[in-house]
């Protein structure tokens, strides 16, 4: 859906050119894109700085524009740029739920938990039913290693909005953490089909029926490893041999992600 997104928010701007949050709502998009779709990267960087930088031409005080470059310069490994560009959004509109939102999850990739967790705690102040900020919640109860806690979260996330794949992706991940192969492949599975993607969903089934959790790391690895296919993931790569217990591929793995710039990289401090 980011395409549609990115038309609507050209939609806003050709009626009104002067309007600086649909410049920052696009540059948001931008960035978005960039981050899930490695082989676009480049492109959507550079089209989110290049909308970033409208938004605060127009309006110096748009919190939607001083969080879009945040996020811009988050992505690109530029930590110690981003983090005003959080804080002055957070000022600059206190009722703006994305901005403590967004804040909570670079704290996160910082390691500092605490922090995140007021922040997150503010957007749902704001919006008690956001099924992003409950989720963020749940991330961070993740990466303090505090799965049920987490679990419980994302069934809450999943009352709100049954289906938001992200909170599948985070269930899957959790379920698995804690030894419960089954439910974790579940998740995986409904994963997979509300990204449309049916087929290889039936194929993950059948691979852990057949091989176990050892199988689907393999076939994982196969599907994520080739640079000519659009699912090319070496992070996903990475973490697929670390749980094969191949730490030198697993090494070998992150040096590409590394040497490719990969935005990924940034949860590498807390991601357990």
């Amino acid at each position: 859906h980011f395409q549609k997104a990115v038309n609507y928010y050209q939609q806003a701007i050709d009626k009104d050119p002067s309007y600086a949050a649909a410049y920052g709502g696009l540059a948001d998009t931008y960035s978005i894109l960039g981050y899930f779709q490695p082989s676009l990267r480049e492109a959507a960087f550079a089209k989110a700085r290049a909308a970033s930088a409208q938004a605060l031409a127009l309006d110096d005080r748009s919190a939607e524009a001083h969080l879009a470059l945040a996020i811009v310069h988050w992505l690109s490994w530029e930590f110690t740029a981003a983090e005003p560009e959080y804080r002055r959004a957070v000022e600059l509109n206190p009722n703006f739920q994305n901005a403590p939102e967004a804040y909570s999850n670079y704290l996160v990739s910082m390691g500092r938990f605490s922090e995140a967790l007021q922040q997150v705690d503010r957007a749902l102040e704001l919006d008690p039913l956001s099924a992003d900020a409950n989720a963020q919640e749940s991330i961070i109860f993740a990466y303090q290693r505090d799965y049920d806690k987490a679990i419980a979260r994302l069934q809450k996330t999943l009352e709100i909005d049954p289906n938001f794949g992200l909170a599948y992706n985070y269930l899957a991940e959790c379920y698995e953490a804690k030894g419960m192969y089954d439910k974790s492949m579940g998740a995986e599975e409904r994963l997979l089909t509300l990204f449309g993607q049916p087929e290889v969903a039936a194929e993950l089934k059948r691979v852990y029926a057949t091989s176990g959790t050892k199988g689907v790391h393999l076939w994982s690895i196969a599907r994520d490893s080739d640079p000519a296919k659009p699912g090319y993931n070496p992070i996903g790569v990475a973490e697929n041999y670390a749980k094969l217990g191949d730490k030198d591929k697993a090494f070998d793995w992150l040096e590409k992600a590394y040497q490719q710039h990969a935005s990924e990289l940034i949860f590498l401090k807390g991601d357990p």
